[in-house]
């Protein structure tokens, strides 16, 4: 099942990266592994990958998935490590993340924060 799916045709040009091969992981969390994996559409057009932050704040371990390709950012939180993950596959698959629009960086022109 493909869980990733194309925002617009836009080509970013990216060089093809080589597939992780984290068969624990991919098993695991089969969503959350596509969105920070997948480098290329059906097509063959590039994908920019997404990236996960995580990080302990207030007793609480959260994570931010930054969806780079679709300029959107995705947020769970959990008091064990593992559950942080879990929520977000889960979300990812069933298709119900609450997406936020990603501000922040401007694709790396300046080096400076957007605003």
């Amino acid at each position: 099942m493909q869980y990733v799916k194309r925002i617009n045709d836009a080509s970013n040009g990216l060089p093809n990266t080589p597939q992780l091969d984290d068969e624990s992981f991919r098993l695991s969390y089969p969503a959350l592994h596509e969105y920070l994996t997948l480098d290329h559409w059906d097509d063959g057009t590039p994908r920019r990958t997404s990236t996960l932050l995580t990080f302990c704040e207030e007793g609480q371990w959260k994570a931010c998935l930054n969806d780079r390709e679709a300029e959107r950012s995705a947020w769970v939180s959990a008091e064990v490590f593992e559950d942080v993950l879990l929520a977000l596959d889960r979300r990812l698959a069933d298709g119900t993340v609450e997406w936020r629009r990603s501000t922040g960086f401007n694709g790396g022109k300046s080096g400076k924060r957007a605003r």
